[in-house]
């Protein structure tokens, strides 16, 4: 707020960390006359103006014409630009003609390797799957991702090792518009199952409404175990994927949860630390476990019989849209009640992992 009248005529070149004078230098030679930098167009430590701004991130990056990724940086101060390792690249002469082939990388772009720290960090989910085209700069080469296809300079193709949401059967025709074209390779870098998109304007979906809930939660489990710097970001983070959503599902937006979907979307479980909390939104959403969740896929396929209903509900909302943070939640549920006693013994549960925990 301090130097917002002095930026406003000026921001002094040295003043700016180095990926920030790298994104400028290649939007200059591009040709795009505006770049949108968070941190520069959000007024810094400005509750008002965060919480304004925040509202806006999905018509932001949906409506951008290229989104900038620092994939290989751990921080502002790394830049974009950097060498390709020498060996990756080799001459090669044959009748006096040089010759240059490229050593073809294993592709793991969820940063299992460790050489995409961009890609752990729980803001980035919602801005990949929102943009129309991304721009990565990684550390061994370029990648580029969009709607219609994902590709990179070695031409190698890309794999995930993570299965779990790749089990689910989806209709790409129940999901997407006819505007936006599904591109399977970019689903598997984000971890996503084949075929999943999100929506891109209000359009009506015939038969979506069926398999969305199901998709939310999936996004949920994966952006969980994402990394954020301020846990009352939880909510905000993956604020424009729900506005996204919400033109699917057109209920009630609770905390994290769909209104018409609230008892399934009750039964998760923590798989991080037992004793890690996000005391920023109501400890029945998932968003209140401070790491990564699961939910209990039998229970949620829809083979199932609900003796509980919602009957009521009350959350204090902060922000412009009802989809960022929240101050206060309560819920009203109604349903059969059995006499039972509190212990700290673990239950097994064979569909579940391990680290899944489940306390009577």
């Amino acid at each position: 707020m301090a130097n917002i009248d002095t930026f406003k005529a000026e921001i002094p070149w040295d003043s700016l960390p180095r990926t920030f004078q790298d994104a400028l230098t290649l939007v200059h030679r591009l040709g795009i006359q505006y770049l949108w930098i968070d941190s520069l167009c959000i007024l810094q430590n400005n509750e008002a103006d965060w919480l304004h701004e925040g509202s806006k991130m999905a018509e932001i990056y949906k409506n951008s014409f290229l989104t900038i990724a620092a994939t290989r940086a751990t921080d502002s101060t790394a830049g974009l630009f950097a060498m390709s390792p020498g060996h990756l690249s080799r001459s090669y002469y044959y009748d006096s003609q040089e010759f240059r082939v490229r050593k073809l990388l294993p592709h793991d772009l969820g940063n299992r390797d460790g050489l995409s720290p961009l890609l752990n960090r729980g803001w980035v989910l919602q801005e990949r799957l929102l943009s129309p085209c991304i721009v990565h700069f990684s550390a061994h080469e370029l990648w580029w991702e969009c709607f219609e296809a994902t590709d990179c300079e070695c031409k190698g193709p890309g794999k995930s090792a993570f299965t779990n949401l790749k089990k689910a059967d989806l209709s790409y025709d129940e999901w997407a518009t006819s505007s936006v074209h599904c591109n399977p390779h970019r689903n598997e870098h984000l971890d996503l199952p084949d075929n999943y998109s999100l929506p891109v304007s209000s359009s009506s979906f015939a038969g979506s409404t069926l398999r969305a809930p199901k998709r939310w939660r999936q996004l949920v489990e994966e952006y969980s175990s994402k990394i954020l710097s301020y846990d009352k970001d939880i909510l905000p983070a993956i604020q424009g994927l729900a506005k996204e959503m919400h033109n699917i599902m057109r209920c009630e937006y609770l905390a994290g949860l769909w209104r018409d979907d609230i008892i399934v979307e009750l039964l998760w479980v923590k798989r991080g630390d037992p004793d890690r909390a996000n005391l920023s939104v109501p400890s029945w959403s998932w968003a209140s476990a401070g790491g990564p969740i699961r939910y209990i896929h039998d229970v949620s396929s829809g083979e199932w019989d609900s003796r509980a209903s919602l009957q009521d509900y009350r959350i204090d909302r902060l922000g412009e849209d009802g989809f960022g943070q929240v101050s206060r939640g309560e819920l009203e549920i109604e349903g059969r009640c059995v006499t039972a006693s509190f212990s700290q013994k673990v239950l097994a549960v064979s569909q579940m992992d391990h680290s899944s925990e489940l306390w009577l």
